[in-house]
């Protein structure tokens, strides 16, 4: 869910947690994005880490050289390139 969207879907529906803090929620089995099309190279990096390892997440987003890079990953590949 859009964090945008946030406020209008807790009317709608009361009962289900939200959290819209960061840009991926994940809840085990459901992971999600809460943001725009970004968070899809976020949400990849995850998965890379998730079902693949940490040094793959990182070689992806290496390879990828985006100039935003998920917070999660940027000191990591800042000293795997300053080394």
């Amino acid at each position: 869910m859009h964090w945008r969207s946030e406020a209008n879907f807790r009317q709608l529906f009361p009962g289900v947690r939200t959290d819209t803090r960061s840009v991926l929620a994940d809840y085990g089995r459901i992971i999600c994005t809460t943001s725009g099309a970004q968070t899809a190279y976020h949400l990849v990096l995850h998965l890379a880490e998730r079902y693949g390892s940490r040094q793959l997440a990182l070689t992806s987003a290496m390879k990828v050289r985006r100039k935003q890079v998920s917070e999660q990953y940027r000191d990591e590949i800042e000293q795997l390139y300053s080394d």
